[in-house]
């Protein structure tokens, strides 16, 4: 089992982000806690992963010995998410 940690500042976002939208990246993070990296999951090369989320992205940092997911941000995807 892994911990997923989500700071403040970005529980803040998910607050603003519709309702039906919320619950499915609710229900992605509560997954991740079972296996990180079980659905669309790109390495980002600098250490970073996103997950995709619909229309969503969740960009998180994965740390191996302690069995944590770090959230960093969920951002709607543009052309400039990243």
């Amino acid at each position: 089992m892994w911990r997923v940690y989500i700071p403040k500042p970005v529980l803040r976002s998910l607050e603003r982000f519709p309702a039906r939208d919320a619950d499915r990246i609710w229900a992605a993070l509560d997954a991740m806690k079972r296996e990180p990296f079980g659905a669309d999951i790109r390495d980002l090369g600098d250490g970073t992963y996103r997950r995709r989320v619909g229309a969503y992205r969740v960009r998180f940092e994965a740390g191996w010995e302690t069995r944590t997911v770090s959230v960093l941000w969920v951002r709607r995807r543009t052309s400039t998410t990243y």
